[in-house]
């Protein structure tokens, strides 16, 4: 009975949390989990969450198939779900198996102490206190109630659906857990009482297959359910085997129906949360995590801070063009992702200059009055480097800045020396064993002039498409129409965060 009393206490903690909990206690339960963590940067990606989230899946896949071979008389409510939703939880699984890179891993911030993924401990926690039904609009803002106290990078914003998955199948296991440890009781009951003839059933000989299976008092809370369960069902005598019951209770007759209540009471608790994750787990695979990322990304509702106002007006994959840059820099200059967006933001701010009613047009603004600028020019993330050296950090030199900075220059030396090289390649194979006069030497360097060119351009090319990726150009989002408005009217629509959420 004291196995029953926990886990109802436990359930009944959680349900309450869920019924009692408004969005003020949520975020104030988000505040304390973040003054708890420590984040730290692992260099090597971490094996635990590979390791344990297959550990889960394994059980789950043992439980199926012995709930697929049981027998039904043993059936519990949360059973049904699990088995109409398998093939779905395996396809969950595929998700989470093809996206679960070490790359992935690797940018993810872990705890100190418990070494876990910072990401993971958060959706956790969330889904403990909402009883693993997600709700778009209060995950966002328990994320960003935590975000007030310790901010998530951007990595970890992006890996909130996938971490979410794999945080409900955990979930999911715990709970499958208990009741395949119920499944078992029952399992033994049924075969405690499979030796024992129906029509001979009585006290002594339930008294025997109890020592034989080396069951003693007191008897666990389940045995008694399922032994109440199936002896009222077998036996003819039912006051006789009531009053061998009451022998096996510590709490007096009256418990005998209250525990019965209880193991009910429970295995209804684990049919909802079962229902709740599993349904969870079908919103995540439909849910649209753009709109959402862009509410919760602190780098975003920086950058949309921008005072020439362009970044809020670009379509996404622009934007996002701009979050990369932001978390490349922040990983090489080892600060804060925020921290690098936000130095951008006010270094447009300052080439913007004072509001003037007649710069009616973005046209007419200096090209360091936007944000990309300084993320994408070579000269602008100079500039952005010696701001964060205010910080007392950011002090890593960037070669490739240099050599864009100068890219002309950088692109015909290499081109010379290749050339050079290519030409006198050709040159020492063509005069191997061979004597040319000057003259002759002369007409041959012209006329090797064209090949070694070729082959010294198409080198160059490689090498350029080898150590720099292509930058696709920023475009505006025209997706609701064409509208450009103009600089006067943007500045006279409101606070830039409103705008932001409009465009």
């Amino acid at each position: 009975m004291a196995m029953i009393l926990d886990s109802l206490a436990i359930f009944d903690s959680l349900r309450g949390d869920l019924l009692i909990l408004n969005t003020e206690q949520l975020q104030q339960k988000a505040h304390e989990i973040a003054l708890t963590h420590d984040p730290y940067n692992r260099r090597r990606p971490s094996t635990r969450l590979w390791r344990d989230f297959y550990t889960d899946v394994k059980e789950l896949r043992a439980l199926i198939r012995s709930l697929q071979d049981g027998s039904a008389s043993c059936s519990q409510p949360a059973e049904e779900w699990l088995l109409d939703h398998a093939e779905f939880i395996e396809e969950q699984v595929l998700v989470i198996r093809r996206q679960l890179s070490g790359k992935f891993l690797r940018d993810l911030p872990h705890l100190r102490k418990s070494g876990k993924a910072r990401v993971l401990s958060i959706c956790a926690d969330y889904l403990e206190h909402v009883d693993g039904l997600l709700d778009e609009d209060s995950l966002v803002s328990y994320t960003n109630s935590y975000q007030e106290v310790s901010i998530l990078t951007i990595a970890e914003v992006w890996a909130i659906p996938l971490i979410l998955r794999i945080a409900l199948i955990r979930r999911l296991t715990e709970v499958m857990e208990l009741v395949r440890e119920r499944r078992e009781v029952c399992a033994l009951v049924e075969r405690l009482l499979s030796r024992i003839e129906p029509s001979k059933l009585s006290p002594d000989l339930l008294n025997e297959a109890l020592e034989a299976a080396g069951l003693e008092m007191p008897l666990s809370g389940p045995l008694v359910v399922y032994l109440i369960r199936s002896l009222r069902e077998w036996a003819e005598d039912s006051a006789t085997v009531r009053e061998w019951l009451m022998c096996k209770l510590e709490n007096g007759p009256e418990s005998l129906d209250q525990i019965v209540s209880y193991e009910f009471q429970l295995q209804a608790a684990y049919q909802v949360t079962t229902g709740n994750l599993i349904g969870s787990l079908r919103k995540i695979s439909r849910l649209n995590w753009q709109d959402r990322f862009e509410q919760i990304c602190m780098v975003e509702r920086t950058l949309c801070e921008e005072s020439a106002g362009v970044y809020p007006r670009l379509d996404f994959s622009s934007r996002d063009v701009l979050r990369k840059r932001v978390e490349k820099l922040a990983r090489r200059l080892r600060v804060p992702e925020n921290l690098v967006a936000q130095h951008a933001v006010e270094l447009a701010a300052k080439g913007c200059g004072p509001v003037d009613a007649d710069r009616v047009h973005l046209e007419e603004l200096p090209r360091h009055a936007f944000v990309s600028y300084y993320l994408l020019e070579p000269d602008g993330i100079k500039e952005l480097q010696r701001s964060l050296k205010v910080c007392g950090s950011a002090t890593r030199y960037l070669p490739e800045i240099g050599v864009l900075r100068r890219a002309t220059g950088t692109y015909f030396t290499i081109l010379a020396v290749l050339f050079s090289i290519a030409l006198f390649g050709f040159a020492v194979w063509i005069g191997e064993g061979a004597s040319f006069s000057t003259f002759q030497w002369g007409l041959i360097v012209i006329a090797l002039s064209l090949p070694a060119s070729e082959w010294a351009i198409t080198a160059v090319h490689w090498l350029i498409g080898c150590v720099r990726q292509p930058q696709p150009l920023l475009r505006y989002d025209f997706s609701r129409g064409v509208r450009l408005p103009l600089w006067s009217s943007y500045l006279s629509s409101g606070p830039q965060s409103e705008k932001c959420r409009k465009w």
